[in-house]
């Protein structure tokens, strides 16, 4: 494999957490591992029962049902309904068809919106179920995406998929299509050299995400996060976090209105009665 490129100066040009703004030989010093053998196969056991292993967790979420039974239980629906049923008792059938439609539509969004950000995860954790050739004790292997741990040197072909978030070190006319993390319609042209100060996740040439495609070319990676701590993980995480049991802050202020529509309803009533009495 040829290289277009490996920044060999270490200058202090980064964090920990910013690989790309490190020389390539200050990723490989701070994992401890020497990219021409990679790790041993007893450091790679060690690391993998440290870490955990290279794949974003499956949590237990709602069913079907009890997302869609969800959207009928809020405050605004119950006005609703009630409203529809004084308006069949009244003899006003257009306007109690007319909320009942309306209830429904509210409820089809509703579900439609929950059951597409559950599928968005369940995608993303499928981007990360791959093989991926590394390199370790010196000769190159082909192993199970999960088994991929920090440190490990990844060998990346044209049709591969990236297996965990890496900092490349070689790159013989890569290109990667990173739409599924940034949206990016065109395959990424990457370059191994570091790059100066902060930069945008889309801006990070030097950088394989776990997930992403390669479109053309070669090259090679230290993995330097995997699981839910590479870009796609935190993702992952936050359509988890969106989609969960927690109300959003737009939800908590429907629910305070409508708590105090029912009150302001309730008031107008005995206003009403009484004054008729």
């Amino acid at each position: 494999m040829s290289q277009t490129s490996v920044d060999t100066a270490a200058p202090d040009r980064g964090t920990q957490t910013d690989p790309w703004a490190q020389t390539t030989t200050d990723v490989g010093s701070r994992l401890d591992v020497d990219v021409a053998r990679g790790l041993t196969g007893e450091e790679a056991r060690r690391r993998l029962e440290e870490h955990g292993p290279n794949e974003i967790a499956e949590q237990e979420g709602r069913s079907r049902l009890r997302i869609a039974v969800d959207q009928f239980l809020s405050p605004i629906v119950y006005i609703l309904m009630a409203a529809g049923v004084a308006a069949a008792i009244a003899g006003e059938i257009v306007e109690a068809v007319a909320v009942v439609i309306a209830v429904i539509i509210n409820a089809v969004i509703g579900f439609v919106t929950e059951v597409r950000a559950v599928q968005s995860v369940e995608s993303l954790r499928e981007l990360g179920r791959t093989t991926a050739t590394v390199r370790r004790d010196g000769s190159l292997r082909t192993i199970d995406g999960v088994d991929i741990v920090p440190g490990d040197v990844v060998i990346l072909d044209e049709g591969d998929v990236v297996p965990a978030d890496l900092r490349l070190t070689e790159s013989a006319g890569l290109r990667i299509d990173e739409a599924p993390l940034t949206g990016e319609s065109d395959p990424v042209r990457k370059d191994p050299q570091a790059l100066d100060g902060p930069t945008p996740l889309a801006e990070r040439a030097n950088m394989a995400f776990k997930g992403t495609r390669v479109s053309v070319g070669s090259g090679e990676g230290i993995v330097v996060a995997t699981a839910t701590d590479t870009e796609i993980g935190r993702v992952s995480t936050l359509v988890e976090e969106a989609g969960g049991d927690d109300d959003t802050p737009l939800e908590r202020q429907l629910d305070a209105l409508g708590k105090a529509l029912i009150g302001a309803v309730i008031l107008v009533g005995i206003v009403v009665a009484g004054a008729g009495i």
